[in-house]
């Protein structure tokens, strides 16, 4: 990281853009593995089989 940030200009915008550039990974991994538990989940599986819209699956808000 530090030798990205030095080949870049010494500049607060590029020190943001190397630490999102290389610290992404993480998150995502978090975010992809509870994407997937929540796929599986019983409730998910009945609305799919009942016909239920994908956008009304993810709609957060009580029926």
């Amino acid at each position: 990281m530090i030798l990205l940030a030095a080949y870049l200009d010494p500049s607060f915008w590029n020190l943001i853009l190397v630490i999102g550039l290389l610290t992404w990974a993480q998150p995502a991994r978090i975010i992809r593995s509870q994407v997937l538990s929540l796929k599986t989940r019983g409730c998910v599986e009945a609305g799919k089989a009942i016909g239920t819209k994908v956008t009304r699956l993810i709609d957060l808000r009580p029926p």
